[in-house]
């Protein structure tokens, strides 16, 4: 998954600390981040889902599982 953020390794350190997903190796030779063994779903939404609250206003969400969802305290930027 790629994406543009405007702060990308204040990000990447955030992923990293309440996500548990790693930055990409530097080289080939460096261990990657793997997901734990589970369920993936691709959707696609339909262009009449553009109010989903599923969907940020890019148009794009992405889901983790995560051990304690109360403990990561997701917000908007400011």
């Amino acid at each position: 998954m790629f994406f543009r953020a405007a702060d990308a390794d204040g990000l990447s350190r955030w992923y990293e600390e309440h996500l548990g997903v790693g930055a990409p190796p530097g080289t080939y030779d460096e261990a990657v981040w793997e997901q734990e063994a589970g369920p993936t779903v691709y959707a696609l939404f339909g262009a009449g889902h553009h109010d989903s609250p599923h969907l940020g206003p890019s148009g794009w969400g992405i889901n983790f599982r995560v051990g304690d969802v109360d403990a990561v305290q997701l917000r908007e930027p400011a």
